[in-house]
């Protein structure tokens, strides 16, 4: 009689998963942040600082002086932002060791980790300043430690020309 109650209970298991089908539970964003950097080999020194949200509106992305923080980043990706105009943007910021950027700096990585309808879209990073209170001049660099040069294959002068064309000055 007990090898017929096993029987009975993996036959009542099979039938579930074949009448409900298996579900994924679904991982909050933060969680898909943090796999986003750990899967690429960076250790995680905290959980996620800040969380910012913000819609994408092709306003934010015209040439101009308020403008060029989010001009940069979206530079720095490998998807375009048209893509995502119109869409709820979030931001995971953490503090990552072993980044690639850590070869120009010594310190550790500031990497911010973006997510759109709850998948990750890309990202960017920035060495921290340095003991001393130095900081590193330039722009982002994407997720991996990749520049703009190397994403785009323009140099800035180009990149810039290009990208005035597509969303404008602002006013």
């Amino acid at each position: 009689m007990r090898g017929f109650g096993m029987s009975m209970l993996f036959a009542g298991i099979v039938l579930l998963i074949l009448i409900g089908g298996v579900h994924k539970i679904p991982l909050d964003e933060q969680t898909l942040a943090e796999r986003a950097l750990t899967m690429r080999g960076y250790k995680l020194t905290n959980d996620a600082v800040t969380t910012d949200r913000y819609i994408l509106d092709k306003s934010m992305l015209k040439v101009g002086q308020g403008n060029w923080p989010m001009i940069m980043i979206w530079g720095t990706q490998k998807v375009s932002p048209d893509a995502y105009l119109g869409t709820m943007i979030e931001e995971y910021h953490f503090v990552v060791t072993n980044h690639p950027l850590k070869r120009f700096s010594k310190t550790n990585t500031a990497v911010t980790v973006m997510l759109a309808e709850g998948r990750v879209i890309g990202g960017y990073a920035f060495p921290l300043p340095l003991s001393n209170g130095a900081i590193f001049m330039g722009g982002p660099s994407y997720l991996d430690g990749s520049d703009m040069e190397h994403i785009t294959g323009l140099t800035y002068a180009e990149w810039l020309d290009q990208w005035t064309l597509k969303y404008g000055k602002a006013d």
